[in-house]
């Protein structure tokens, strides 16, 4: 093995050691179970599972950069959750280090843990509700702002779509619309059905525009294993999935190692 093929298995020794002492430091410990509780069990980490057939990307979707791009990930989120909330924040650095580039698009698709998240839903449906009204922007400026902002009522939520440049008055009407959450529950109940019924968020699907290089796919396996957590890759090795908030470093990790031809 030479010097090049050597660089990013150390990165990825390297990252799981700082990402290990992240966790020892703050004391988050990463948990195994995705089913919600009373208390908020949302992904910390990456999680072990397998996931099932997941729609491409479709007119529904709003798609942030190339849609066209080498990866695009498919986020499964809740906006109320504090692990998507920071899980956000990273994929959204991803873009801006990665979109300008054609490599990587962002989809956000809604999975509410309602349950134990009261404001997720009408935040949900308060997404796509802009979406159409106010088209990709002004749904970006909302997703970007939901996920910054304490949802803490219906009235927080309305504010920040109208803050976004939609009409007080329209999304009023919209929020009640059967097909706006409908719409919402396919997204959810696919990604329920897709990991077994295991809920929890963040999860994460990224479409390959190329499949991955067999080193590409042992590396991403070891990436994945330094955090204690099991990615699942397609037969084909054009879809990857995982759970959890995973954090920025091993992110870039990922993108330049499913990118690498």
């Amino acid at each position: 093995m030479n010097k090049e093929n050597l660089k990013i298995p150390i990165a990825i020794v390297l990252a799981g050691a700082l990402i290990a002492l992240a966790v020892y430091f703050s004391n988050i410990v990463p948990q195994k179970s995705l089913t919600p509780t009373a208390k908020d069990n949302s992904a910390s980490l990456s999680q072990t599972f397998s996931f099932g057939p997941i729609s491409p990307i479709n007119a529904k979707d709003q798609v942030l950069g190339n849609p066209n791009a080498d990866l695009t990930f498919v986020v499964y989120s809740d906006m109320q959750c504090p692990y998507c909330k920071s899980y956000h924040v990273t994929m959204k650095k991803i873009v801006d280090n990665y979109a300008k580039d054609g490599k990587v698009a962002l989809v956000v698709r809604n999975l509410p843990l309602s349950s134990i998240h009261p404001f997720a839903l009408p935040s949900a449906i308060a997404s796509e509700c802009v979406a159409k009204l106010g088209g990709a922007d002004k749904y970006w400026k909302y997703v970007d702002s939901a996920f910054a902002a304490t949802l803490d009522s219906e009235d927080t939520i309305i504010n920040l779509a109208v803050k976004a440049g939609v009409k007080k008055d329209d999304i009023s009407v919209c929020m009640k619309s059967d097909d706006i959450s409908s719409l919402v529950k396919t997204q959810s109940d696919e990604m329920i059905s897709a990991t077994g019924g295991r809920i929890g968020t963040p999860h994460t699907i990224v479409f390959l525009k190329e499949p991955l290089t067999t080193t590409g796919k042992n590396n991403i396996n070891l990436m994945f294993s330094k955090i204690g957590g099991d990615v699942d890759i397609s037969a084909d090795s054009k879809e990857i999935g995982f759970a959890g908030n995973i954090p920025f470093e091993l992110m870039k990790l990922f993108v330049d190692t499913a990118t690498k031809k």
